[in-house]
């Protein structure tokens, strides 16, 4: 069976990927990305504005169709053909409770970022997009 959230995210935060892009939600499969889009559908703390929460599906949603052909016009370069780009689903919040849910953002966020610095010091990026 196809894992399409992890266990503890909520019902409302998946769907389909951005841009068509892997789906990848176990930071262990992390190291083979460039970029990871992470979605933290969190609306706590808002008052008379709430819907917070459903804008990273409703950005996936959104951009869905567009596939990942996206060359940049001033740079000339197509970071999907350049990069390896995925997923990494939404942070998996907890609703009521603003604390625990901005730990696991920056957690997830974190975890990431020393991803990508291992990849960094290991594989650096490509010619064409260092300026």
């Amino acid at each position: 069976m196809t894992r399409v959230h992890r266990p503890g995210e909520a019902p409302y935060g998946r769907g389909g990927t951005f841009a068509q892009l892997p789906l990848v939600l176990e930071p262990d499969d992390l190291p083979g990305a460039d970029v990871a889009i992470l979605g933290a559908p969190t609306d706590e703390l808002v008052t008379n504005r709430p819907g917070a929460r459903l804008g990273p599906q409703a950005i996936r949603n959104a951009d869905y169709l567009w596939g990942t052909s996206r060359p940049n016009m001033n740079v000339g370069v197509d970071p999907f053909d350049t990069l390896t780009v995925v997923d990494h689903g939404d942070v998996e919040v907890v609703p009521g409770y603003p604390e625990h849910t901005h730990r696991a953002i920056r957690e997830a966020v974190a975890g990431i970022a020393i991803e990508r610095l291992v990849k960094q010091l290991v594989d650096p990026p490509p010619a064409a997009l260092v300026h």
